[in-house]
């Protein structure tokens, strides 16, 4: 029994340990407690809190406790002001923090945030890399996207020009996000400025700075090539100067020659600006093509060609040999060297008394290389040559040989 007693006496000092210790925690909250009415509501919470009065009745769990320490002869813990048991403090709900009020733009952040809104689209950036091609009568443009498009798709760029880097006007080609562009309806030999903006759903940004040409260029083609024939080997060639000199002056033409309309081989004729040239050294039988350009400071431009079928009259025969007889002569001959490039069809002879005036023999068509002149008059003495001929027409005559008839 003496046993049991001390237990529970030890425990009764560990409970009153207890006590003491949970009564320093909950000091400071009562002492808050202590300060409100009974019945009323803290305004900084929305929780109600009642506080018993002194009268409220202690509840029955801390009866024994209490008296068993009073049966103990232990001292009983201090009470409250309330008169509230240490060991059961009425539960505090903490007042939520205030809400914080200080600017509009903590509250627009919280609005961008909740709805995932992204910024306004805005203009987009100026076109970079801007470049000109010179052309003849246009330039090519071309350019690379703006870094930011402004939030929103490109949808055209406005291409402007100018003359003078002041006065600006849109070049009209449609609507179109390619990065390139041809201005055309200009002047070779004119400088032309240039300038790209970039255009979104909001509007045109800022334009590029200008780029500028002179569109210098080589010549356009010379026209109307035309070969004629001036000798058996010789052909004249002439043109018209080119509509467009490429904003420079024609200086000079080049002049190229072919057998095959392949390999050219460029004539040395000096320089001029003459729309006149002649060739030489063209054997018949053979096709010449020609071809001239336009030369000036940027260059040689584009050529004109022409080519003509070299057939012309035969050479001379050669050998002419005269044997006289009684009232005649007979006359004998080798074929030209060169027919011309055409099939010889016929020989012409011709007599004279005094070798400057002369007579065509009516001797038929005849591809013989010999003839016997007759009813000629014995001690008189004649003058005989004899030419070739082919579909280009008669060749020179050979030089004049002569004989007298005897009988």
């Amino acid at each position: 029994m003496k046993f049991v007693f001390i237990a529970f006496g030890l425990l009764s000092a560990i409970a009153l340990a207890a006590t003491t210790a949970f009564t320093t925690l909950l000091a400071p909250i009562e002492a808050d407690l202590s300060e409100v009415p009974v019945g009323t509501v803290n305004p900084e919470s929305s929780v109600e809190r009642t506080v018993p009065s002194e009268s409220s009745p202690v509840e029955e769990e801390d009866k024994p406790v209490t008296e068993t320490a009073e049966k103990d002869g232990a001292a009983q813990p201090e009470r409250g002001p309330d008169n509230r048991s240490p060991l059961q403090p009425t539960p505090v709900t903490p007042a939520p923090p205030p809400v914080s009020q200080d600017s509009d733009s903590a509250e627009d952040d919280s609005d961008d945030s909740s709805s995932g809104s992204s910024s306004p689209a805005s203009l987009p950036g100026v076109v970079r890399n801007l470049s000109v091609t010179p052309g003849r009568g246009q330039a090519v443009l071309a350019w690379t996207a703006p870094s930011s498009n402004g939030g929103a798709a490109i949808t055209d760029y406005v291409v402007e020009q100018s003359t003078d880097d002041t006065t600006w006007t849109v070049f009209s080609d449609g609507t179109s996000a390619i990065t390139t562009a041809t201005v055309t309806s200009l002047t070779n030999g004119t400088t032309y400025y240039f300038r790209v903006k970039a255009t979104n759903s909001v509007g045109s940004g800022s334009p590029t700075a200008s780029v500028s040409s002179d569109l210098l260029v080589t010549p356009a083609a010379p026209t109307g090539l035309s070969i004629t024939e001036t000798s058996r080997s010789t052909a004249e060639l002439s043109w018209t100067a080119p509509a467009d000199d490429g904003g420079e002056s024609v200086d000079d033409y080049r002049i190229q020659q072919s057998t095959d309309g392949s390999s050219w081989t460029t004539l040395t004729d000096g320089v001029s600006a003459s729309t006149t040239a002649t060739v030489s050294s063209l054997v018949g039988g053979n096709t010449y093509y020609f071809r001239v350009a336009a030369i000036n400071s940027e260059g040689t431009g584009a050529d004109v060609s022409d080519s003509i079928a070299w057939t012309v009259t035969p050479a001379a025969p050669t050998g002419l040999s005269i044997t006289a007889g009684d009232g005649e002569v007979t006359l004998s001959w080798s074929a030209p060297m060169d027919d011309g490039g055409a099939t010889i069809i016929d020989y012409s002879i011709q007599q004279s008394t005094d070798g400057e005036t002369w007579t065509t023999l009516n001797d038929g068509v005849s591809t013989s290389r010999s003839a016997t002149v007759s009813s000629l008059s014995n001690g008189t003495t004649y003058y005989f040559r004899v030419a070739a001929e082919n579909a280009e027409g008669t060749g020179p005559y050979t030089a004049s040989g002569s004989a007298t008839p005897t009988p």
